[in-house]
């Protein structure tokens, strides 16, 4: 199990977005800003059970965004300019969200019927309606209501 605190991972996440933020290859800077949330996935997943790391990562996603103020703006200006391919973005993301729920069925912590773009698009409506500098109690309050709507039902006592 990986033992790097959950602080540092928020942190490298942060200063990487930065750093290929600030590159004139906005291209490149998508692709980095993917490579860095899968690597994120990951980490936080080593660390912690499937459910509380996808919790985790919905955070460290919402403080990345924050940010780099208008990202979510950018990647979409960027995709429909076509400097980006929108497949390639997405499926990255994709990747990156898959990594925790595939280990969550495994682990019986969340639900099996939920897809990786089912996550991308809750997180994406949240983000866009609660931006975390303005909103960030109401962004938790919402990220609280999808883990509760990712974990399996509870069964009924027999």
């Amino acid at each position: 199990m990986v033992t790097t605190p959950v602080s540092s991972v928020s942190r490298r996440m942060r200063s990487r977005a930065t750093t290929c933020r600030s590159t004139e290859n906005t291209a490149a800077w998508a692709l980095s800003w993917t490579v860095r949330t899968s690597e994120g996935a990951r980490e936080v997943l080593g660390r912690l059970p499937p459910a509380a790391a996808m919790r985790c990562w919905m955070d460290l996603f919402g403080d990345w965004i924050a940010t780099k103020n208008g990202m979510l703006d950018t990647l979409l200006s960027m995709i429909e300019s076509g400097e980006i391919a929108h497949a390639q973005t997405r499926s990255e993301l994709l990747a990156a969200i898959t990594t925790i729920p595939d280990a969550g069925r495994a682990a019986g912590d969340l639900r099996s019927d939920v897809t990786a773009e089912d996550v991308a698009a809750s997180l994406i409506g949240i983000f866009t309606v609660a931006p975390r500098r303005e909103h960030e109690a109401k962004a938790g309050r919402l990220l609280d209501l999808l883990m509760d709507g990712l974990r399996p039902p509870a069964r009924p006592a027999r």
